[in-house]
């Protein structure tokens, strides 16, 4: 299944692409990618589309995205401390200023791209979508108004802006006098952050990151690999090593991951990226360093890790829920 990742992996993240797996049955292991809902590729070469005799529940669609997108405008302590948190939890961040020094340090703080340039400018350029999320920390008034004007013509996920409820109140009525949506000036999160009475920059950059992690839940749909997958996966691709790859297809009751969370697993045990953790994850390892040592036998499989307390496996996990899971070698 390595060159279903390399495409994958090569695929345009600013198209709509969907990854179709077949996951029990005697098609296990059947992948159909689209783009656009156009057939790009299939694991199967006989087939052009998935086979027709499918069950319903052997078939796991999944919408695939970018990790989450974040535009911090002004590289000040603040938006630095929300730089290095969003390095910190994967996320794809591009800081803007128009002042070299900060841009400079906000490369340094962990920014992926960083734009010296006028805000209005830079936010005319970019590319965004529903998933987008922007942070408003710029030095001046005139230049978080310059930001949300250009913000606002842009879809996006989140947007918050850092001043005080006056301030803030003050902005909204300016915005809608000009004609601006009422609807969309209220998207905007200001004053930014959770209210957890933060103080120094990094305190205000956790309640800024927590916000966008709460919200996230409305917007950010579709699995997406995180970076230090990414760049594991292609490593195997370019190598003649193997692992196995863990695909969280169902859930039900409590459980830490949604479906399309990914995980690697190497014959020695060692992982990349994590489907939950705890004695879930631990028995998915159990089983994948099982396969992986009889590579010649193993065929695509679901594996169902029940921790509801009612199976004799598990008798005395009564705190979680149940977890398929998809097992494919990368070999």
């Amino acid at each position: 299944m390595k060159e279903l990742y390399r495409r994958i992996l090569s695929l345009d993240p600013e198209k709509e692409h969907e990854l179709a797996t077949v996951t029990g049955g005697i098609h296990a292991g059947t992948h159909v990618l689209s783009t656009r809902g156009q057939v790009v590729w299939c694991s199967d070469p006989e087939l052009a589309a998935l086979p027709g005799d499918v069950k319903t529940e052997d078939l796991f669609r999944e919408r695939l995205t970018h990790p989450l997108r974040l535009f911090v405008c002004g590289c000040g302590f603040v938006g630095q401390a929300v730089i290095r948190l969003a390095a910190f939890l994967g996320w794809e961040t591009c800081a803007i200023d128009d002042r070299e020094e900060f841009t400079q340090a906000a490369r340094e703080a962990g920014a992926h791209r960083v734009i010296c340039s006028p805000f209005g400018a830079a936010l005319s350029q970019i590319s965004a979508d529903e998933g987008t999320c922007f942070v408003i920390v710029t030095r001046e008034h005139k230049y978080d108004r310059e930001c949300l004007e250009v913000i606002l013509r842009h879809p996006f996920g989140y947007a918050g802006m850092m001043g005080s409820h006056h301030r803030a109140a003050m902005m909204r009525q300016s915005l809608q006098e000009e004609g601006i949506c009422k609807e969309k000036i209220e998207q905007i999160h200001t004053p930014v952050g959770l209210a957890i009475h933060a103080q120094t920059p990094e305190e205000i950059a956790v309640s800024i990151v927590a916000q966008i992690i709460q919200e996230k839940e409305n917007f950010a749909g579709g699995s997406a690999f995180s970076r230090e997958l990414e760049t594991a996966i292609r490593t195997l691709c370019v190598s003649d090593g193997q692992a196995m790859l863990a695909v969280i297809t169902s859930r039900k009751g409590s459980t830490p991951r949604k479906p399309g969370a990914r995980m690697l697993i190497y014959p020695d045990g060692s992982t990349v990226g994590t489907i939950g953790g705890g004695l879930m994850e631990a028995e998915v390892i159990r089983r994948a360093v099982g396969y992986l040592a009889q590579p010649s036998g193993f065929q695509p499989c679901s594996i169902t890790i029940d921790l509801t307390g009612k199976t004799d496996q598990y008798a005395d996990m009564a705190c979680g829920g149940v977890t398929q899971v998809f097992l494919e070698m990368l070999a």
